[in-house]
């Protein structure tokens, strides 16, 4: 869907990640980022904390 927006209206599109109650963007794409499927890096006044989701199957030593 992404991908077909971005064809569609012929401009940049970001994808972004954040809470209003925490901070307006906490991850954000480039500008220079074509592919789609995440949310982009944290914001340069942003820290992230990853946490393992042991019932998602989901750890910190994760490689992929």
């Amino acid at each position: 869907m992404l991908d077909f927006l971005k064809i569609a209206c012929s401009c940049p599109v970001f994808e972004a990640y954040g809470q209003t109650e925490s901070s307006g963007g906490s991850t954000v794409t480039s500008v220079f980022d074509t592919t789609g499927g995440h949310v982009g890096g944290p914001a340069p006044n942003t820290e992230i904390k990853l946490v393992d989701v042991k019932e998602m199957n989901y750890t910190s030593e994760d490689k992929d």
